[in-house]
């Protein structure tokens, strides 16, 4: 499963700033573009780089060993990058905590 399953709502709801209750169908198919993007750049990338032979109805070994390790380079980065903005997400939410509550002390 790509790692990416989590980011559309997220991103949905925080980013962009005017879309504050999204609707579960606008979540859907924001998830569903985010996974057809994925698939899409994972497939052209790792296809071009390591499908060498076209006149073969199958990958040779070689190509299905490249596809693999292709394909795991993209889902590590994919989570790496999920991380990273989960992390941000919960700083900024803190950070907006922080200021909504100093705004009430005052």
């Amino acid at each position: 499963r790509p790692p990416a399953a989590h980011a559309p709502a997220d991103a949905a709801m925080n980013w962009g700033g005017s879309n504050s209750n999204p609707q579960p169908i606008d979540l859907a198919r924001t998830e569903l573009n985010v996974y057809t993007d994925f698939f899409n750049r994972v497939a052209q990338t790792c296809f071009s780089k390591c499908v060498t032979r076209y006149n073969d109805g199958e990958l040779q070994v070689g190509e299905m060993t490249c596809t693999d390790r292709c394909v795991n380079k993209f889902l590590t980065a994919q989570e790496k990058v999920l991380e990273v903005v989960a992390e941000f997400e919960k700083n900024s939410q803190a950070q907006m905590a922080a200021m909504a509550q100093a705004q009430q002390q005052k």
